[in-house]
């Protein structure tokens, strides 16, 4: 197994948007349901405030063996044989994924008869804020503040149009990209003393975003994890890079403010592992501090306050 996605996990994602990649290795996939990992109450975790988007999931194709999906009460089942091989992702290129606002989770069901060697799943899990829209739709309760937002954009009346969040990420976030630059790492060994790759600074006024993961040269078994430390969370993120490919990379969004400390540990002694990360540099403006919980929005222009409004309310304008 690797690091899973949990309610606790999900109460550490605390910028408003983040995609944190997992990868779950089973040296023996026995003839049984096993879960994979399992949210519980994602919404009730936060305080009411996040929402839970599983998607990029891939799986070894295996015949035989059933993956499912649960979201809120609601459980997709689809056979691992079907999925497109050398664990590539069928969620790669959208945001939207699988929603849930309370359980989530994934669980594999074996029904072969005999125990399966080296079965892995990879997925990602985006944690984002609520926004007015996403309680709306879902009858969840808001405060006096949103609701005041769900009156003055009319947000659940006829005609009103919920702003998806690529739209989001591409006003506030993509807008102002600085640069998107390339780190690339080949370790001639890794052992189970971890060794710290690089540690990433943002530039003056600028915070910074994980955007891609890549890891090659790791046979099955050898379990080499890449940690990635953001800000003040040790460890923030653990990715197995057993089975991965540098032909594939996994597709993330990790922000941050301070600083991106990059490292690798192995179980077992490994050679030449290689390691390609995107980080995108995005010069900050007044709107993203007020999203990120860096400056009240009272402070903001009026251009910006609408359309700070706008990202909270989660509708276009």
């Amino acid at each position: 197994m690797g690091a899973i996605f949990d309610d606790a996990q999900a109460q550490v994602s605390k910028y408003w948007y983040e995609k944190i990649p997992y990868t779950s290795y089973f040296e023996s996939l026995q003839p049984s349901k096993t879960i994979v990992f399992s949210a519980n109450d994602i919404t009730t975790a936060t305080d009411g405030k996040k929402i839970g988007i599983l998607g990029n999931v891939a799986i070894t194709q295996e015949t035989g063996v059933s993956l499912a999906t649960e979201s809120d009460g609601n459980t997709r089942l689809t056979a691992a044989a079907a999925y497109p091989p050398n664990l590539q992702s069928v969620l790669s290129q959208t945001n939207s994924g699988i929603r849930s606002s309370r359980a989530l989770g994934i669980y594999l069901t074996n029904s072969t008869g005999v125990a399966l060697p080296n079965v892995q799943v990879n997925y990602t899990v985006g944690v984002k804020n609520l926004t007015v829209a996403d309680k709306v739709m879902r009858n969840l309760s808001m405060t006096s503040s949103e609701q005041a937002l769900a009156d003055k954009y009319q947000i659940g009346t006829q005609g009103f149009r919920p702003l998806a969040l690529s739209r989001s990420l591409e006003q506030a976030w993509l807008s102002r990209v600085v640069s998107e630059d390339i780190y690339a790492y080949q370790q001639s060994s890794v052992t189970s003393t971890s060794t710290t790759l690089e540690n990433i600074v943002p530039g003056h006024d600028e915070a910074l975003v994980i955007t891609s993961i890549a890891i090659g040269g790791v046979a099955v078994g050898n379990q080499v994890s890449l940690t990635i430390q953001r800000d003040s969370d040790v460890a923030y993120v653990s990715v197995l890079g057993d089975n991965l490919s540098l032909d594939y990379p996994m597709s993330v969004w990790i922000p941050a403010l301070r600083q991106l400390s990059i490292s690798l540990s192995a179980v077992t002694t490994t050679a030449n592992v290689t390691v390609r990360l995107t980080v995108m540099r995005i010069a900050l403006s007044t709107t993203l501090l007020a999203i990120f919980g860096k400056l009240n929005p009272i402070h903001l222009s009026a251009a910006d306050l609408h359309l700070y409004e706008q990202i909270l309310a989660g509708v276009v304008v």
